[in-house]
């Protein structure tokens, strides 16, 4: 667990303020977070950054995280790899066979409750990226001519 703390770590900002997407966000602050992997919980800490000019509570004053933007992490926590393969092993049976299965490996060490939720994250991550994935698709393959 020591080198995903350690890679995580690295993936943290901790400066004044930084610029995303062309917009200025101010450090509010730092503090220890959990992040899923594959072999269980890991706790980081990390800087957290709001809009400039913008308080809590506003619509602009969600507070963003460094560390998970950049880890490309789904929801709360989950990095990427532990989210996909919780759904996959979701989709293949009931979410109880699904932490059974997990448990016997020595991996993803999480309950029921969170492959249930964790899967219906990625599914609907999926879906709002479904008509790009189509465009994607369709001008990737080529149609054979006697088709």
């Amino acid at each position: 667990m020591a080198g995903h703390r350690a890679i995580l770590q690295s993936l943290d900002i901790d400066v004044a303020a930084v610029m995303i997407g062309g917009v200025r966000y101010t450090r509010v602050g730092r503090c220890q977070a959990p992040y899923q992997t594959m072999v269980g919980s890991v706790s980081v800490e990390r800087s957290l950054y709001r809009q400039s000019g913008e308080r809590g509570g506003q619509p602009g004053g969600r507070v963003v995280d460094p560390v998970s933007l950049r880890a490309g992490v789904v929801e709360d926590g989950w990095l990427p790899r532990a989210a996909r393969v919780m759904a996959h092993a979701v989709q293949q049976g009931p979410s109880r066979e699904a932490e059974a299965s997990a448990r016997e490996f020595g991996r993803l060490p999480y309950s029921r409750a969170s492959f249930e939720r964790v899967a219906h994250l990625v599914g609907a991550l999926a879906v709002a990226d479904h008509q790009d994935i189509e465009d994607a698709l369709i001008d990737a393959v080529e149609v054979p001519e006697e088709a």
